[in-house]
């Protein structure tokens, strides 16, 4: 399935290996995909090699909960973001960097989970432990204890979720529980 990603690569070294000088192999790489010898820089359209990879419609499958979850977590990370926005020239660069990075690994978690791939219950468990035990993050104290419980029941939602049945190399979407 990896390999499949880099089949185009792998179809241009192909045509640059056929070439009968480093100028051509070159060109070959860095000119359009229909250019050969003698032909203008983007070549010819009628000319584009008909190359598809050997693999299915991209459609992965998750039921509504798993949403709607991604939805509010992207929310959540989009206030962060906002509360970030307005605090930073009081924040110390460390504090910055580590909000940044903990938006960054949410939308890192929310595509892994709408990927269905097998790391992304392990990381997003992780990526709520860490909320629940970071510094405040609002100047409201029952805002930071609702935001902390829901954090800690993601965090016992996605471990249950991790430790039930998933291996590394298996899809989260083959489960029929799911």
């Amino acid at each position: 399935m990896y390999l499949t990603k880099f089949f185009y690569f792998g179809e241009v070294l192909t045509k640059a290996r056929g070439m009968s000088s480093w100028g051509d192999s070159l060109r070959a790489v860095f000119y359009g995909p229909g250019w050969v010898p003698g032909a203008p820089r983007l070549g010819d359209p009628d000319g584009f090699p008909d190359v598809r990879a050997p693999r299915g419609r991209y459609d992965p499958q998750m039921p509504l909960w798993n949403v709607w979850y991604c939805i509010v977590h992207l929310f959540l990370a989009f206030l962060l973001q906002q509360m970030l926005l307005v605090r930073v020239k009081v924040f110390p660069w460390y504090t910055t960097a580590a909000h940044l990075s903990f938006i960054f690994l949410t939308v890192g978690c929310v595509g892994g989970i709408q990927d269905g791939s097998w790391w992304a219950p392990y990381l997003e468990s992780l990526r709520c432990l860490l909320y629940v035990f970071h510094a405040h993050v609002t100047p409201y104290p029952v805002v930071e204890g609702v935001l902390g419980a829901w954090f800690a029941f993601c965090c016992f939602v996605w471990l249950s979720r991790a430790f039930k049945d998933f291996k590394p190399g298996q899809e989260m979407c083959k489960s029929e529980d799911w």
